[in-house]
Order: structure tokens, then C-alpha cells, then sequence
């Protein structure tokens, strides 16, 4: 299991770098400080007597650069003219704040209070007056482009472009870009503005594991952004030069199946194996129990007999699990083998569903022809002997009636299902086997395959039973 827990832990990781960049109530880091808004006051021009948001007083240069910021960071309508005529007067438009870094710009590029009409048209005035599209933030790294692509703005992003915006430009400390943030956020229009103009579609961030775009689109599940870039020519089958995945694997282990359809059916490989830890997409499906996406990639030919290289997993042995015998369903319909054998540890796919008594699996498999009398040769396991040992009476039941043989013992152990079974305290499988109910079916209990009489078959039954009963 080397090679899922590996995975697991890479997307888990992949989860945790990406989960800030949704949660922000703004954009990627807090525009404003805490004590930004305090009592209204009015701007100097004597002509504009209404009452406009302040910045903390007790903050260096209050009286050139905060007004700005608080003009351009409020939500009313009527100080779009406000904001005109403060730079008209020679306002530094590209002036920061001296605590946070916050620039004009940056605010009403970023705000998601301020109305879309209101931040856009701020911006048009801000870049007029000769506001420097490619300004960061000295403290959180930000610059226009970045927090209008987070924000999925497609008309400020256009209106930054207009103006020279680079589509390059990285954030520092996180190695994002625009289109990367663009991606992230599933905004499929901007992500198409950004390539337009020349945005690189194979860029990957290197501080986030160094996914691709089209990675972080397949982890997020964004299909139109996944068709964007696949539009313009985005290889289906990149892979990522450090751990080795690829859009398709990282979407069906995540269970976009829609995702994992959309590259498909652009020639991605449905059999491709990660060249470091050895997944491939149909197994982490099996894996996540994600329906949808293996009839997906069965539909478009995965290969259900497919062995992971390094640890030797295969699909039908991690889809006995009760809660995925419709998967199993699947798998077996498109002529996957139910006796494959784990060559590490001679695990095959009967005996995992007795041992978790997975009644459905059980079934399945023995319909499809597995070998209910198939034998561990590592450890000596036979599914009838582990059903028992693990009290799953149902399963036992299912076993004898196809056709296993109740008595033979257990080559490493040397006990016997029905001694197990007393063991460990399984009363209402000893009973049942003392019974002698369960025949195989439309096979008379004289004619059983036994390698010792039935009555001592029955003796033992006996003799168990009396051993649990009395405490033994």
C-alpha cells in the first residue's frame, strides 16, 4: 500500500497549500488593516463636503495617503466622482500604505465588497491618473493582476491587460500567477483572457509541488477551465517533474469524473502509470469508491487487470470492499479476472472479501468463477478458513454452498475452519457447521470432496461447540 499511502499524502499536501487561496473573505491576504475605517471626515477640497470612511489618524502621512485608500475602498457610488477629483488635484495614485503595503490599485482590483460597476470604473480612473499596473504590495506580495484573476473579475482583468499588465508576473511568496490563481479559482473566462495574451499554459508552480495549470484545474475539478487549456493546446498527459502525476491520475483519484472524461476524450492515456509511485487513474478510482469516473475510464478502455508496478495492487483486489461491489460489478463485467494473485503477498480478491466479510464481493466473484478452494501459499489463508476465523457467517454460508470443503486444516496453524471458529468465540458458526445445514448447491452431503469422513467433521463441530459453551 507504499503507493497509496504516497498519493494520499501528496494530495493531502496539494490540499493544504491551495485551501487558503478559497477561504479569504477578499482576496488572497486582508486589503486593509484592522483599524482601517474610523470616523468619517471630510476631504479637504472644500467643494466636497460629504463625509468619506478614514484611516486611522494616529498612521504616518494621514493626510495624503489614507484618504485614497478609503476613498477607493468604499462602496458608495457617488465617490467614483470623489475619487476623479482628489487625483485631479495631484494625489499620488501609486502611494501604500505605511503599514500594510496597500496600494489603490491593489484595492480596487481585490475588493469583493465594493460593487463590480464601482471597482471597475475606480480602476479605469486610478490607471488614467497613472497608476502603475505591475505595483506590488511589499508586505503580502500582491499586485493588481493577481488579486483581479482571484477574484475572477474578466473585465478588470481585461482593463489591467489594456494597460500593460504583465501575465507573468509571480507572486513572491506564494509562486503563484495570474493564471495559476485564475485556474485555482475555476475562472474559465479569465483563464482564457490571460492565455490570449500570452500567459504560458505549461507554467507550474514550483512553491505547490510544481503543478501545472491543467493539474490544479484536474485537483479542483474545474472542467471548463480544463477545456480552456486543453484549447489551446495543453498537453492531456503532462506530468509533474517532481512526484510524476498527471492531470488524468490526480482527477480520478479526486473523483472528477466529468474532468477526467473532458481529457479522454482528448487522447489522454487511460492507462498511464505514474512513473514514480506506480498509480494509475483506474485504481486510485477503485480506491476513492468513485463510481462515475471507473465507468468512464472502463468506458474508454482501461485496462481492469492492470498490476500497480511497484507494490503489485490491482483494481478487483481494492473494490471487495463492501460499501464498492458495484465497482466490482463493473470491473468483473469487463472481463477482469477474479484470480489474480498479490505476487508480494499472495493476497487474492476471494479471500480479502471473506476476511471482511464483504457478502456482495463474495458473491460476485464466485459467480464469475473464482476458485472458492484457492489457497495463500505465503500464509496458508483459504477463504472458507478466514471466514470462519473472522465469524462472517453469511460468507462461510456462500463458500460451503459453492463448493469448499469445511474441514480441510490450515497448513500453518494446523487448525481446522471449525476449530477456529471455536477460538474465537464464533458460537453461531459453530452451530451452524454442527448443523450441518449448509450443503453445496445441488450437491447431496454424501458426495462432498473431503479428505476426512464427515463424521469426523461432525465430531469436531461437536467438540468446538462444547468448548465455547463450557468457556473453554
Amino acid at each position: 500500500m507504499a503507493g497509496f499511502t504516497k498519493f494520499q499524502t501528496m494530495v493531502s499536501n496539494w490540499q493544504r497549500s491551495f485551501q487558503g487561496a478559497n477561504e479569504s473573505d477578499d482576496v488572497l491576504s486582508p486589503l486593509l488593516p484592522a483599524d482601517a475605517l474610523q470616523q468619517p471626515v471630510a476631504f479637504a477640497d472644500k467643494k466636497t463636503e460629504r463625509a468619506a470612511p478614514r484611516w486611522d489618524t494616529r498612521c504616518p502621512n494621514t493626510a495624503q495617503e489614507l484618504p485614497l485608500l478609503a476613498c477607493v475602498a468604499s462602496h458608495r457610488s457617488e465617490d467614483v466622482a470623489v475619487l476623479d477629483k482628489l487625483l485631479l488635484k495631484g494625489v499620488d495614485t501609486n502611494q501604500t500604505h505605511s503599514k500594510a503595503g496597500t496600494f489603490a490599485l491593489q484595492v480596487a482590483c481585490g475588493s469583493k465588497t465594493v460593487p463590480a460597476d464601482i471597482s471597475l470604473e475606480k480602476t479605469r480612473i486610478l490607471l488614467k491618473y497613472g497608476a502603475n499596473p505591475l505595483q506590488t504590495n511589499a508586505v503580502s506580495g500582491e499586485f493588481p493582476l493577481l488579486v483581479a484573476a482571484c477574484k475572477g473579475s474578466s473585465d478588470m482583468v481585461q482593463v489591467l491587460l489594456e494597460h500593460k499588465a504583465d501575465v507573468e508576473q509571480i507572486h513572491k511568496h506564494s509562486g503563484l500567477t495570474a493564471l495559476l490563481v485564475a485556474a485555482l479559482g475555476g475562472h474559465a473566462h479569465v483563464v482564457d483572457q490571460l492565455l490570449t495574451r500570452g500567459a504560458c499554459p505549461v507554467q507550474a508552480c514550483e512553491e505547490q509541488g510544481a503543478l501545472t495549470v491543467l493539474s490544479i484545474a484536474a485537483f479542483r475539478g474545474h472542467r471548463e477551465v480544463v477545456q480552456v487549456l486543453l484549447r489551446h493546446d495543453v498537453d492531456p498527459s503532462e506530468e509533474n517533474h517532481v512526484d510524476g502525476t498527471f492531470p488524468l491520475l490526480i482527477a480520478a483519484g479526486q473523483g472528477h469524473h466529468q474532468v477526467a472524461d473532458t481529457l479522454l476524450r482528448h487522447n489522454a492515456q487511460a492507462n498511464n502509470v505514474n512513473s514514480q509511485h506506480g498509480m494509475f487513474p483506474l485504481l486510485v478510482a477503485v480506491n476513492g469508491g468513485h463510481l462515475e469516473t471507473v465507468k468512464i475510464l472502463l468506458s474508454h478502455r482501461a485496462d481492469p487487470d492492470q498490476l500497480q508496478p511497484i507494490t503489485g495492487e490491482f483494481p478487483v483486489l481494492q473494490a471487495v470492499v463492501p460499501t464498492r461491489c458495484i465497482i466490482l460489478q463493473m470491473l468483473l463485467s469487463k472481463n477482469a479476472s477474479p484470480n489474480l494473485v498479490h505476487e508480494e503477498t499472495g493476497n487474492f480478491a476471494l479471500l480479502q472479501a471473506a476476511k471482511l466479510g464483504s457478502e456482495g464481493a463474495v458473491q460476485l466473484l464466485l459467480r464469475h468463477g473464482a476458485p472458492c478452494k484457492q489457497v495463500n501459499r505465503q500464509t496458508g489463508d483459504f477463504p472458507f478458513f478466514v471466514a470462519c476465523r473472522e465469524g462472517h457467517v453469511e460468507v462461510a454460508r456462500l463458500l460451503v454452498q459453492a463448493g469448499a470443503d469445511i474441514h480441510p486444516k490450515h497448513t500453518q496453524c494446523g487448525l481446522t475452519p471449525i476449530q477456529v471458529a471455536s477460538d474465537n468465540e464464533h458460537v453461531t458458526l459453530v452451530q451452524q457447521l454442527q448443523q450441518g445445514g449448509w450443503k453445496p448447491a445441488g450437491v447431496a452431503s454424501s458426495s462432498l470432496q473431503a479428505s476426512q469422513p464427515l463424521e469426523e467433521v461432525d465430531a469436531d463441530a461437536k467438540r468446538a461447540s462444547a468448548g465455547i459453551l463450557s468457556g473453554r
